[in-house]
């Protein structure tokens, strides 16, 4: 469905199978197809006529992921991402775009800027939202503090990856808890 959207540039479709194709892989630890999807639903932003279509497609274009597209800058796309959710004013994909922010923002260096987009994405967390959902801001601090130039500050990020842990045993999800531990002993 997703490829046939693209190749029929309905945005509406492919922004909302593109959404649930990334979901998807995210629950299998899959992430072969992204890079191609990543592409596809860059270039389908131009064909976006409703903010919803165009939130989504930036969702697949700057995932939370290392994948990066060569002719859009990490930092920019998330950039992007964050405004086009705001535009919708959807809570949990805005909190996920912050997130993703706030860890572009501290590889560029910016690391004040990445704090203010984590405490924006801590004020909107709803403790009702899923442990794997909440994981995500959960680890925020801890990318964050691993930018920083001294090791001292580095340490901040401890109680992040600590919460993160604690979220991942909630979830009941082994891959989950593993990558938490994984995290937290580097």
């Amino acid at each position: 469905a997703f490829e046939r959207a693209c190749a029929l540039s309905d945005a509406a479709v492919a922004g909302a199978t593109g959404q649930a194709l990334q979901a998807f892989d995210t629950l299998r630890g899959v992430a072969t197809l992204r890079r191609r999807r990543m592409a596809a639903a860059l270039a389908l932003l131009p064909a976006a006529s409703t903010p919803i279509d165009r939130a989504r497609l930036w969702s697949q274009a700057a995932p939370v992921s290392s994948i990066a597209l060569p002719d859009l800058p990490r930092l920019e796309a998330a950039r992007q991402r964050v405004a086009a959710w705001r535009a919708v004013d959807h809570r949990r994909e805005l909190y996920v775009g912050l997130v993703l922010l706030a860890e572009e923002l501290a590889r560029a260096g910016d690391l004040e800027a990445a704090r203010a987009s984590a405490a924006e994405a801590t004020a909107l967390e709803d403790p009702a939202w899923p442990p794997a959902l909440r994981m995500v801001g959960a680890q925020v601090d801890s990318n964050i503090a691993l930018h920083h130039p001294t090791p001292g500050p580095r340490l901040d990020g401890l109680a992040g990856l600590q919460r993160m842990l604690a979220l991942a045993e909630r979830s009941g999800d082994p891959a989950r808890v593993a990558m938490a531990r994984f995290r937290l002993a580097d």
